[in-house]
């Protein structure tokens, strides 16, 4: 699926001040959620399209590996439901709707939850959070609105190339990962396509918009740094630290 063009921006909605911690709020606006799947294995494969939480339960299990994605936001007892599902804990499905987080890892009984940022040129914030629910056999991820980088991935396990059906969730959920930060090269190589433009302008015929233009640019250039930094640290601790969920490997 390839991504669509973004005509709001997609806020959080914090709970009121003073409720119970892992409080499931969906931003503001945001639609109906829609549940796609992945179960495959070495020489086993489905794939479904806008499923209902009780298919979840159904199919949950029934293969080596289980990848839930789940567009949209707006419902909290879809949410809640799913969750109930994989044991998720509380307080991560908070994370989820509230969605300004920094790229994050944190580790549960039995699953790790981690945030990553997608660039989104039409988002107030320039990214979007992906989140991601990594447990044995399993991995789930949440997206704000439909439309993302991963339809490589998609390809990949359907086609059965590589080591994609054969590795686990935790090699599916590395491999999203890396289509996340593959994601960043083409706008960057647009902003620097602008800026060779920019320097032609600036040289053949001067005007005062351009440096209106610069200073645009280099807002988008801060917006994009300050996402991808911290995936930095998010990767490093994921290599660094002993995380159950992850092999050496």
């Amino acid at each position: 699926m390839q991504r669509k063009v973004r005509l709001r921006h997609w806020g959080s909605t914090l709970p009121s001040p003073g409720a119970a911690p892992g409080q499931i709020v969906p931003p503001r606006d945001a639609e109906h959620p829609v549940i796609d799947a992945f179960a495959f294995g070495p020489d086993s494969f489905e794939e479904m399209s806008d499923i209902s939480v009780e298919k979840v339960h159904d199919v949950n299990g029934r293969h080596q590996v289980m990848w839930i994605d789940v567009s949209n936001l707006g419902n909290a007892d879809v949410i809640r439901r799913i969750g109930e599902i994989f044991n998720l804990h509380r307080l991560a499905l908070e994370d989820v709707v509230n969605t300004n987080h920094r790229p994050k890892a944190e580790d549960y009984d039995d699953h790790t939850f981690i945030v990553a940022r997608l660039p989104n040129a039409e988002s107030a914030t320039g990214t979007e959070q992906v989140s991601f629910f990594l447990g044995k056999g399993y991995l789930i991820t949440f997206q704000s609105v439909p439309g993302d980088c991963f339809d490589g991935v998609r390809q990949r396990i359907r086609a059965g190339r590589g080591r994609i059906r054969t590795g686990g969730a935790d090699y599916l959920c590395y491999a999203l990962i890396d289509s996340i930060i593959d994601s960043y090269f083409p706008e960057l190589e647009r902003i620097g396509d602008r800026l060779e433009q920019l320097e032609s302008e600036v040289i053949r015929e001067p005007d005062r918009s351009q440096v209106n233009e610069l200073h645009a640019i280099k807002r988008e250039l801060l917006v994009l740094r300050r996402a991808i930094w911290p995936h930095r640290e998010l990767l490093s601790a994921l290599i660094r630290d002993d995380h159950e969920q992850f092999s050496r490997d």
